[in-house]
């Protein structure tokens, strides 16, 4: 949720709402005493986000100097499920996604695009088996299911995040294996470290507006490089 604020000089609103959230628990065990150990849930979750702008330009601010104006609807959506196959594991997947439409309205710079973004999927398995500690792997995958491109007028949807809830409809393949383990401290308190690595793809993108005509648009490829990622954590 946003409220009303101030971004440079410029007016921002944006509201979320529509929330939906539903979850369904299935206990796929026979015997009672496997129940607690065996059941899995399913959650789902979605809600719409609109953001609206004005300013004195544009954006990219650079083009131009006619008052600027847009707007953005965005949809994002997420599915869950978690479960134990036995007693000394623990599973956990999730399906992200979303659909976005965004519109600017500022004069030379118009354009509109729609589309679903990128998917992204992840999955962590967890070992309990191991009194003081919890050690688990994961995979996290985006899958570009967006656009990278913008043809002609399109690319002028593309503004800043400042202003919109997102100003990138896609990208590449990426997968990114991570490894950690849980500490419970107390029994109210968890310490997390863990260590990934991400093979991130290259992908097409159009040059800005402000470097050509729309009408000769051309496209460059991007290779964004893989990263390392540590993270340690303390949750109460």
């Amino acid at each position: 949720m946003h409220d009303i604020v101030g971004w440079l000089g410029m007016g921002r609103f944006s509201a979320a709402f529509l929330g939906v959230a539903v979850t369904a628990s299935a206990a796929w065990a026979v015997e009672p005493a496997a129940v607690a150990q065996e059941a899995w849930s399913v959650t789902a979750a979605s809600e719409a986000r609109y953001f609206s702008w004005k300013s004195g330009r544009g954006t990219p601010g650079n083009v131009g100097t006619a008052p600027g104006s847009g707007s953005q609807w965005y949809v994002p959506f997420a599915l869950q499920i978690a479960g134990k196959p036995n007693p000394d594991f623990k599973a956990e997947f999730l399906a992200r996604g979303g659909w976005v439409r965004s519109h600017q309205s500022t004069a030379g710079l118009a354009g509109t695009v729609a589309t679903f973004t990128d998917t992204v999927l992840s999955g962590t398995i967890t070992y309990l088996g191991i009194d003081g500690i919890q050690p688990f792997v994961s995979l996290n995958v985006n899958a570009p299911t967006g656009k990278s491109v913008l043809p002609g007028a399109a690319a002028n949807a593309r503004m800043d995040g400042d202003l919109v809830g997102i100003g990138s409809f896609g990208e590449g393949w990426n997968f990114g294996p991570t490894v950690g383990a849980n500490i419970p401290i107390t029994e109210s308190l968890m310490l997390t470290g863990s260590v990934g690595y991400t093979w991130r793809g290259s992908f097409n993108r159009e040059r800005s507006s402000a470097e050509t005509n729309p009408a000769l648009q051309s496209e460059t490829k991007l290779n964004p490089g893989d990263t390392v990622t540590g993270t340690v954590s303390i949750g109460y």
